[in-house]
């Protein structure tokens, strides 16, 4: 009951969708579900790393250690809101 209540406010990623032209064998399709979702933290993670690089030279040590903390805390936050998001189809594809 928990799963829907979650569905409700996740996205609907079903990109192997049976009516699909492409036959593909049941491990891709299976490493596809199991995979996909988490190479979309990815960008999240490469902006973190622009931002760190960009940002922090030039600086102050605490202002340094300030805008670090910050920057990790933001990046920590969007990783979990993309996590709680794709959880429901996650735990629907390997469930």
């Amino acid at each position: 009951e928990l799963v829907k209540y979650a569905q409700m406010f996740s996205f609907n990623l079903n990109f192997f969708a049976p009516e699909c032209s492409a036959e593909t064998p049941y491990i891709t399709k299976w490493l596809g579900y199991l995979v996909l979702p988490y190479f979309m933290i990815m960008p999240l993670t490469a902006a973190y790393i622009m931002a760190c690089i960009s940002t922090l030279p030039g600086l102050g040590p605490e202002a340094k250690a300030t805008k670090r903390q910050l920057l990790t805390n933001a990046w920590a936050r969007c990783i979990c809101m993309v996590l709680l998001a794709l959880l429901p189809f996650h735990l629907d594809t390997i469930l």
